[in-house]
C-alpha cells in the first residue's frame, strides 16, 4: 500500500510529497497546473491543488510529464476537487 508523506524543506520552506509503496521510494514532481511556483499545504493558495492532483494521479498509477500533460489534464482536474476536498478534511 502506498504511503504519502509531506514535508517542508526548513531552509527553502518548498513542500516535498515523498512516496513509499513496499520497498520502492519516490518523490512526487510538480507540474504546474495552477502554479509555477511549486506545492502548497494552505488550502487557499494553488499549489494545494498541484498537490492533490499529483497525489490523486500517483494513486492511479499516472505519471503526467511536461509533454502529456496537456492531453490528460482532463482527467486529473475531473477528481481531483473531490480527492481534494476528501485528503484536507
Amino acid at each position: 500500500m502506498k504511503q504519502y508523506s509531506i514535508s517542508r524543506d526548513p531552509d527553502t520552506l518548498m513542500i516535498h510529497a515523498g512516496v513509499s509503496d513496499r520497498s520502492t521510494r519516490y518523490v512526487l514532481g510538480h507540474l504546474p497546473f495552477h502554479t509555477a511556483t511549486g506545492f502548497d499545504l494552505d488550502a487557499s493558495r494553488p499549489g494545494s491543488m498541484d498537490l492533490a492532483i499529483a497525489i490523486a494521479a500517483d494513486w492511479l498509477g499516472e505519471h503526467p510529464t511536461d509533454d502529456t500533460v496537456h492531453t490528460q489534464l482532463w482527467v486529473y482536474l475531473a477528481g481531483s476537487g473531490a480527492f481534494y476536498a476528501r485528503v484536507r478534511a
